[in-house]
């Protein structure tokens, strides 16, 4: 890891900075802490011009942005969800010219679509678990079908049932038996959209979070991680309530073997390029009995609340969430 000083500029403290967060998806309340800590970080390194902006309709947002747009130097983008880390937001503010922070429009919304972003890793090679997708059964459903494919590819029990747009493991159940899948199909909204879901193989191992960004200094761009974490939830999965939940989940760092430290990392890179990402994001994996590693998920959009895992994994390096907010900055800025 190398995070040192991030450009040798300072940023101007009377920079007009505006953190977004609230929110129209089911991720809001998460989004509002993340704000609260964002903001309030910033205030303590006597930041005087900026402002933490929650909204919970997209007209509210727009006429925010029709108001003071002369007046925003950047926004600091802590949306969670739909309309904050799929591209829509992102294309509002650049139809105002506004920079924000985080991945722009096509990045974003194709890495909060968790089956475009499996297929996209299958196609370049990267380990990711195996999967099944409703595709060819989008117009004329049929569970016989669908329990023959599932029997012709291996699909034992348990596996993941997951909604491909969502995020902080929203839209993710456990299934354990047939019985609980037929449960599932009973509900017609999920049919009715069922080329919206996928099934995820379940990978046995140890759940492993890698954060991964650039870092710009006067000598040129670098791609830099913070230490590893490893996920320990108390319950079967890393669910919603686990994640945000204080005391249901320990995070701590990992200390990996060099060869299969090396392999993370490696993954993580050649992600982090395939996705021409340019912020900071977090790339989930799970690491199997044999050491290898299988990718879970990509969040362009990482939580940064207190018990999030970049604050986490910040406090576990030579680097203040303060000093990290301000190079996320940086990006953008400079």
């Amino acid at each position: 890891m190398n995070l040192s000083r991030d450009l040798d500029k300072d940023l101007p403290r009377d920079l007009r900075i505006i953190v977004l967060s609230g929110g129209i998806s089911d991720e809001r309340e998460v989004s509002l802490r993340s704000g609260k800590n964002i903001f309030e970080t910033l205030k303590k390194q006597n930041f005087v011009n900026v402002e933490l902006f929650s909204f919970q309709e997209k007209e509210a947002l727009i006429n925010f942005l029709i108001e003071k747009k002369q007046r925003i130097d950047i926004v600091y983008n802590i949306l969670h969800g739909s309309f904050g880390e799929d591209g829509q937001v992102q294309g509002l503010l650049n139809s105002f010219s506004i920079p924000y922070t985080g991945e722009g429009v096509l990045a974003s919304s194709i890495a909060f679509d968790k089956l475009k972003t499996k297929e996209i890793l299958k196609s370049k090679m990267i380990n990711t678990a195996p999967f099944y997708s409703f595709y060819h059964l989008q117009d004329n459903f049929s569970q016989k079908q669908f329990f023959s494919d599932l029997l012709a590819m291996n699909f034992n029990y348990p596996f993941f049932f997951k909604k491909s747009q969502s995020g902080s493991s929203r839209g993710v159940i456990k299934i354990n038996s047939k019985q609980e899948m037929e449960k599932i199909l009973e509900d017609k909204s999920i049919i009715v959209n069922i080329s919206e879901y996928f099934i995820e193989k379940e990978i046995k191992g140890r759940e492993i979070t890698v954060a991964i960004g650039r870092t710009r200094t006067t000598k040129g761009n670098s791609i830099s991680v913070l230490p590893i974490l490893e996920i320990i939830p108390s319950v079967d999965f890393y669910d919603y309530k686990a994640k945000y939940q204080e005391g249901m989940t320990e995070l701590k760092v990992v200390e990996l073997e060099e060869e299969i430290y090396n392999g993370v990392i490696s993954a993580a890179k050649r992600i982090y390029q395939t996705f021409h990402f340019e912020g900071w994001v977090r790339i989930d994996f799970m690491l199997n009995s044999e050491g290898s590693c299988y990718v879970l998920e990509i969040n362009t959009q990482p939580g940064m609340t207190q018990t999030s895992d970049i604050p986490k994994m910040l406090h576990k390096s030579n680097f203040s969430l303060a000093q990290f907010i301000e190079m996320q900055l940086k990006l953008v800025i400079y």
